[in-house]
């Protein structure tokens, strides 16, 4: 089970241990094997972190962060 989900305000979700295919703009740079591993505010915004990859969500476009462990 992850330990957290990030929903969006268009009903995207973002859940630990998630490939990075799951978001076309990762998935378009190659990053699609990756997966999701953490996140943290930077500035205001949630950064996702996909191994050496990030992708950064405004805060404004985020609707709920669910820490489930």
């Amino acid at each position: 089970m992850p330990s957290f989900v990030i929903v969006t305000v268009d009903g995207t979700t973002y859940q630990e241990g998630e490939p990075a295919e799951h978001s076309p703009a990762l998935a378009g740079i190659g990053a699609g094997e990756q997966v999701l591993e953490s996140f943290v505010y930077v500035d205001g915004d949630v950064v996702l972190r996909y191994g050496s990859y990030r992708l950064r969500i405004p805060q404004t476009r985020i609707d709920c962060i669910a820490h489930t462990a």
